[in-house]
């Protein structure tokens, strides 16, 4: 199964909920529920044809989000690995719209650690044969931004330009780019919470070291 055949195809996953996830995006940090919601997915689309192990790695070995696997129970292989990140502007449904954007750079420097090419033929008791030629481990970036109608103009693609400057610093790109780039998953959803009205935005970039 084409791993970034999949990627596209969870976009429109994410399109076709939008306000249910717009919505949870405002109740805490949703980095789980999108990596859990992307697994499931990826098991749907490769027509059930392989599976998906989360948080893979013995004691004392590096652990990634989600490993695909492929071939029989008794033998399985892991054909792809992937370590997903979620930043977002602020926190919950707060007052603050910039209170979530120092946890950024964290995040991010956290993924750059993960995607290294990966260089063995065993992890987590499982065998190795990676799709990629260059051995590529992925990085699946969801970044939110809520803003409310009265948080400063431009707020949004400032938010998303931080995050895509600093995904370039640090010497990631867009897996078929020679930058980062987002792909829009969802745009300006209109979320009620109590007295006041939230708008969010979901995107989306499956990056690699470059």
């Amino acid at each position: 199964m084409g791993l970034t055949e999949a990627y596209y195809a969870f976009g429109e996953v994410l399109r076709s909920r939008q306000q249910d996830i717009a919505a949870i995006q405002l109740a805490g940090r949703q980095e789980a529920f999108l990596t859990n919601e992307f697994a499931i997915h990826l098991w749907k689309h490769s027509d059930l044809t392989r599976f998906v192990y989360t948080n893979v790695g013995n004691k004392g070995e590096r652990k990634y989000d989600i490993a695909i696997l492929k071939g029989e129970i008794a033998s399985p292989s892991v054909e792809s690995l992937v370590e997903c990140k979620y930043v977002r502007n602020r926190h919950r449904a707060r007052p603050e719209p910039w209170g979530a954007t120092d946890e950024i750079r964290g995040a991010l420097t956290d993924i750059v650690q993960q995607i290294v090419p990966f260089c063995s033929d065993e992890h987590a008791s499982l065998a190795v044969q990676l799709r990629s030629p260059q051995q590529r481990v992925y990085g699946l970036v969801f970044a939110a931004c809520t803003v409310r109608d009265d948080d400063p103009a431009n707020i949004k693609e400032d938010f998303f330009d931080k995050v895509l400057s600093l995904g370039n610093e640090l010497k990631m790109r867009y897996y078929d780019l020679e930058v980062c780039r987002f792909d829009r998953a969802f745009e300006d959803v209109r979320v009620p919470v109590l007295d006041a009205t939230f708008s969010v935005s979901l995107r989306t970039g499956l990056w690699v070291l470059r």
